[in-house]
C-alpha cells in the first residue's frame, strides 16, 4: 500500500503492478502484486478507473497509509530514501523536504523577534515545495489571513481545469466557512487531518487538509506566566496546508509539524 501512494504522489496516474515490481518491490513477481492489489481492492483501499489500469488509493486507502506515518515517524526516513531515489520523482516528494535551504530558514524564524513578519516568505517557500496552499491564522496577531500557493494548485493534474479549484477559492473568501474549520483545529491538541471524502463539506472531496494549532505567546513576545491564559482557544493560530488527496502525506506532516514547533520556540 505505501509503495503504491508513493508512486502515485509521483506519477499522478494509475499504478500497474509491473510499476511496483520494476521500482518497488523487486524481489515479487507482478503476479504476486497483482494478487495483493486485489486484495486491496476487495477491501476499499484501491480503485481502479477501469479493467485494464492500474490501482488508485481511495480516502481509505490513504487514511490507513497516513494512520500508519502518525504511529511510526520512522517511516519518513525510509520514504524519503525511497522518493529520493525513484527516478523522476522531482521535487513533489519527501526529499524536498531535505532541501537545503529548510533548516536555515525554520531555524530564521526561531529565532526572530518578529516571526509574523517572516510568515510570508515561509508559507511562500513550503507552499512552493509541495505545489499546495498554506495558510496563517493567528487573530492575536493581525485580523487578516495570510495564504500563499493558490496558483500552485493549478500546476497539479487534478487541477488543471482553473474551475477544479473554485471550492478552496470560495472557502477562502467564505470566513465563516473558513472559522468553522480553525475552530475544529484549534480544539485538538494535535496534528488534524482531512482526507477527500472526510471533509463535511461535500465541495472539499478533491482535497486534503493537513493542519495543527499553535501557541500564539511567543510571537506576541510575551512569557507564559499564565498558564490558563496560555491554554484559551483565543491564544492559538493555525497553520494549514492545502492540496490533492494525492499529496505526499509524509511530507506535509513533517513541514507542519516543524514550522508549529519553530513559531512556538522563543526567541
Amino acid at each position: 500500500m505505501q509503495s503504491l501512494i508513493q508512486e502515485y504522489v509521483v506519477s499522478a496516474h494509475p499504478v500497474a503492478s509491473s510499476t511496483l515490481a520494476q521500482h518497488y518491490v523487486p524481489l515479487l513477481s507482478a503476479a504476486t502484486i497483482r494478487n495483493e492489489l486485489s486484495w486491496l481492492e476487495n477491501q476499499g483501499y484501491v480503485v481502479s478507473p477501469h479493467t485494464s489500469a492500474g490501482r488508485m488509493p481511495t480516502t481509505s486507502g490513504y487514511r490507513t497509509f497516513v494512520n500508519s506515518l502518525l504511529l511510526h515517524p520512522q517511516l519518513y526516513g525510509a520514504i524519503a530514501h525511497r522518493s529520493i531515489v525513484r527516478e523522476g520523482a522531482g521535487n513533489n516528494t519527501v526529499g524536498a523536504w531535505q532541501s537545503q535551504a529548510t533548516k536555515p530558514l525554520l531555524a530564521s524564524i526561531a529565532a526572530a523577534s518578529d516571526k509574523l513578519a517572516l510568515v510570508p516568505d515561509v508559507l511562500r517557500f513550503f507552499a512552493e515545495q509541495n505545489k499546495s496552499l498554506m495558510v496563517f491564522w493567528a487573530p492575536q496577531l493581525s485580523n487578516s489571513i495570510i495564504h500563499r500557493g493558490l496558483p500552485l494548485l493549478l500546476t497539479q493534474p487534478e487541477f488543471a481545469e482553473a474551475s477544479a479549484v473554485l471550492p478552496i477559492m470560495q472557502l477562502l473568501e467564505s470566513h465563516g466557512s473558513l472559522m468553522t474549520i480553525f475552530e475544529e483545529i484549534v480544539s485538538a491538541d494535535y496534528l488534524h487531518i482531512k482526507i477527500g471524502s472526510e471533509h463535511k463539506d461535500t465541495q472539499l472531496y478533491e482535497f486534503s487538509l493537513v493542519a495543527m494549532r499553535f501557541d500564539c505567546t511567543c510571537l506576541l513576545g510575551e512569557q507564559k506566566n499564565n498558564k490558563s491564559a496560555a491554554k484559551s482557544a483565543k491564544n492559538y493560530g493555525v497553520v494549514a496546508l492545502f492540496g490533492p488527496t494525492r499529496m505526499d502525506y509524509a511530507w506535509a506532516i513533517s513541514s507542519i509539524s516543524s514550522l508549529v514547533k519553530n513559531l512556538e520556540r522563543p526567541a
